[in-house]
């Protein structure tokens, strides 16, 4: 059973499929099922790539956003099949598309192979809540609408869990009001915003990108203000005429160690977008090898300084946040968050200022929170979490980013090492690998956890025995 049909479970659940094959005797059905399950109804976009990704693009060209490892390219190979997707394959190549497009591939990916194995995938609409091991080894799994699963193996593709709430003094009373958007990937979301009057969005990074890529179309009144610590946005992907270097790994080290090497590569006369690509392919095991202070250290210090070399944007986008900014139509403000107020004329924001200490105040008509994945998952509210850990099922990597796994994605248990069947892909183990959140990492994640599923299953499915039931 797989929970959460975005990415990370869409494409575990496609690997699975082709692992499978047909059935093994013509005419009978294959013992191997698959319950595919999500609350939005929605199987294969997921919340990055769905409706709510409103007018956001994708931070890669699509050359790269294959969802196999083995073919980086197939997302274009699908592309070059469709008339609306404009321009030739070289150009496209580079292009930076809308996320909704990815969305479209996706699903359709999922649809094929549904279709060649119609007995063994079954989509189900709901959440789960509750996740209970069963005396014969398999898991009972309780959905919102009433409804148990059945299942011998689990595989939690949650996605990104929404950002908590801003903590300062005061009762927090603004966090039941409709004017605190605190959800920022939902649907309507872009609608309230555009509505006349002043907003404010907390956090400067791809998220908030997307939304101005979403205003600046359908706000017609008011001002769009930003707010965060530090001011940094994305810094906007080289021009494609600047060709990339392998400029080799960095060695394993302290933290101090490692920032020292990149520093060197960089005072060497290597371009500091290859000295970053190149650490890609080993900075899950960079961040493995680094001590929980030095990983404390790198999250204090130097994550937002990364997250804006490493996670990249178009060129195009960052030149319309200029534009906006440069028609008064965009405000960004450097501070700390003191406060926010609901009052009847909208919702009053204090904040103090970066390097003054000055109090600005501002009365916008909604905040949204786009501050990023979840900092803490002992606050994201989720049933299905909150339940794994009270049952001891699993518990929180050392900087509760999400739940600690071993090295083949299994959830280690309060205590003890892992002897169940509960997997988890995507950014719940981001405490473990850092790197973990982007098609390159997921796409590889999803393959393998999928050999490893079929594996184990195929010598515990006795014959005529369905992993889940309903």
């Amino acid at each position: 059973m797989i929970l959460g049909a975005g990415f990370s479970g869409t494409l575990t659940a496609i690997h699975l499929l082709r692992a499978v094959g047909g059935s093994p005797v013509p005419g009978r059905k294959s013992p191997f099922r698959i319950a595919l399950v999500d609350s939005s109804g929605a199987f294969g976009p997921g919340v990055a790539y769905g409706r709510g990704a409103g007018e956001g693009l994708l931070n890669v060209g699509a050359g790269s956003m294959g969802a196999f490892p083995e073919a980086p390219g197939d997302f274009l190979g699908w592309l070059g099949g469709r008339e609306d997707a404009g321009g030739n394959q070289a150009a496209l190549a580079t292009a930076f598309l809308p996320r909704r497009l990815y969305g479209e591939y996706l699903e359709d990916l999922l649809r094929r192979e549904r279709e060649a194995h119609p007995d063994i995938l079954e989509t189900v609409t709901g959440r789960a809540l509750d996740l209970v091991p069963m005396p014969d080894g398999t898991y009972s799994v309780f959905l919102n609408q009433g409804r148990y699963l059945y299942a011998q193996k689990v595989v939690l593709a949650l996605g990104n869990f929404s950002p908590p709430p801003p903590v300062f003094g005061g009762e927090g009373g603004y966090q039941g009001d409709p004017r605190y958007l605190g959800q920022p990937w939902r649907p309507n979301t872009i609608e309230r915003l555009s509505e006349p009057g002043d907003v404010l969005i907390l956090g400067s990074g791809l998220t908030c990108l997307d939304f101005l890529a979403a205003l600046a179309k359908r706000k017609t009144r008011g001002r769009i203000h930003v707010l965060s610590r530090r001011g940094l946005f994305p810094i906007a992907h080289p021009p494609v005429s600047i060709p990339s270097k392998n400029e080799g790994p960095i060695p394993a080290g302290t933290l101090r160690e490692i920032v020292r090497a990149v520093r060197r590569k960089i005072a060497g006369g290597a371009f500091w977008r290859d000295v970053i690509d190149s650490l890609r392919p080993q900075t899950q095991a960079l961040w493995q090898g680094l001590s929980l202070e030095d990983r404390r250290r790198f999250v204090r210090h130097l994550r937002p300084y990364w997250e804006t070399v490493r996670h990249r944007a178009p060129a195009e986008v960052l030149a319309l946040k200029d534009r906006l900014e440069g028609e008064g139509k965009l405000v960004c403000h450097r501070g700390r968050l003191s406060y926010i107020e609901p009052t009847e004329e909208g919702l009053e924001v204090v904040f103090q200022r970066r390097g003054t200490g000055e109090a600005v105040r501002l009365l916008v008509g909604y905040v949204v929170n786009g501050t990023g994945l979840a900092a803490d998952c002992l606050r994201t509210g989720d049933a299905l979490v909150r339940s794994l850990l009270d049952r001891g099922l699993a518990r929180p990597d050392a900087l509760h980013f999400g739940l600690e796994t071993d090295a083949e994605g299994r959830l280690r248990p309060a205590r003890g090492e892992p002897r169940h069947g509960i997997f988890a892909i995507g950014s719940l183990r981001r405490g473990t690998l850092w790197e973990t959140t982007a098609v390159r990492e997921l796409r590889q994640q999803a393959a393998e956890l999928a050999v490893r599923l079929r594996e184990e299953e195929a010598g515990e499915i006795a014959p005529g025995r369905l992993p889940f039931d309903i």
